[in-house]
């Protein structure tokens, strides 16, 4: 097994092939590790100043077996490429090679004198990085909590497993939306330029409905206003050709109400970001879009909808269970990295 680290683009980008091939067959496939995602942030951020420290694993045959994509940051510090913007951070590599990924990281940073934070890390890298870290000290500085929800076989199974109060609420708000406002329709949309320009009326909607409900300011400037628009439009034309990218898109009488980014690696999705007409908030357009990602799930035979980070209460309402991921930082003899 060899273990590389590439430092420019240019070395990154070769590896997309052979990168799209693992992210396909592996197990530990995320948005946040398949190489257009991380590609597409690594260019809509380069106001950082960063450099590559990616790290590749490669078999006896030379086959690509794992990725690390870290970045180095001006501060000296190293984290995941996408740590702004992701949900999880994890390796893309079976358990030995994401040992030996690590290993030559940690290994890397002692000797650079660079400290490592990698927030929101999966619990497979964490135990990991502690196997790798020898001569240094893990330390858990956080937790992000987050929702998700398991997906059974068939959407009466799910719809059945709600309170019967909830049933009840979510069946009074869809007849009186109808009634007030015309036939609801939902549909995926992915794939080819539809999918790019659901993605731009997603990013319209979502303004509008953080500006209407008064909590803009509380958005950090790299997710809202044309900075995100930047990223979301250049995620879904890289992404037009693949299944990574696809907006969920609630509408009445051809009026888009909501409007959801949904992100899908082998057998799970990411519930995204989202927005939905505010002015409709008697009907719950969130709830009932959300409702609808969860069946189009369903119906694709997916085990699983995440929901990111983030508790608040529509999740569980609908029937998320909460985990926990660590914010983690290491510091070698006592001394940060």
């Amino acid at each position: 097994m060899r273990v590389q680290v590439l430092s420019t683009v240019a070395a990154v980008e070769s590896l997309v092939p052979d990168w799209l091939r693992l992210h396909r067959r592996s197990s530990s496939a995320t948005p946040y590790n398949h190489p257009f995602w991380v590609l597409s942030w690594w260019q809509w951020r380069p106001d950082l100043s960063l450099q590559w420290r990616c790290y590749a694993c490669r078999d006896g045959d030379g086959r690509l077996v794992g990725v690390l994509p870290l970045v180095s940051c001006p501060d000296g510090r190293v984290r995941f490429a996408g740590h702004d913007l992701h949900d999880v951070a994890s390796a893309l590599a079976g358990s030995h090679e994401r040992v030996e990924l690590w290993r030559l990281a940690l290994h890397d940073a002692r000797s650079a004198i660079a400290a490592l934070e990698l927030p929101t890390l999966s619990e497979d890298d964490l135990a990991a990085v502690r196997e790798s870290a020898t001569g240094s000290r893990v330390r858990v500085d956080g937790i992000d909590p987050g929702a998700r929800i398991g997906l059974p076989r068939s959407w009466e199974e799910y719809w059945a497993s709600l309170p019967a109060k909830r049933q009840k609420g979510m069946r009074a708000e869809r007849r009186a939306l109808e009634r007030d406002h015309g036939p609801i329709c939902f549909e995926v949309v992915g794939g080819g330029d539809g999918v790019v320009q659901a993605v731009d009326e997603l990013w319209l909607l979502r303004e509008s409905s953080w500006q209407a409900r008064g909590r803009y300011a509380e958005l950090a400037a790299h997710v809202r206003g044309p900075v995100l628009r930047r990223f979301l439009v250049g995620l879904a034309t890289t992404c037009a050709g693949s299944t990574l990218v696809s907006v969920g898109r609630l509408s009445v009488d051809n009026h888009t109400i909501g409007s959801a980014l949904l992100l899908r690696t082998r057998h799970r999705a990411w519930y995204s970001m989202c927005g939905f007409a505010v002015d409709l908030g008697r009907y719950a357009p969130g709830r009932l879009l959300l409702s609808e990602c969860i069946r189009a799930a369903i119906q694709a035979g997916l085990s699983c909808l995440e929901l990111g980070r983030g508790v608040e209460e529509y999740k569980f309402a609908l029937g998320a269970t909460r985990y926990e991921l660590p914010d983690v930082s290491l510091a070698c003899d006592g001394e940060p990295c």
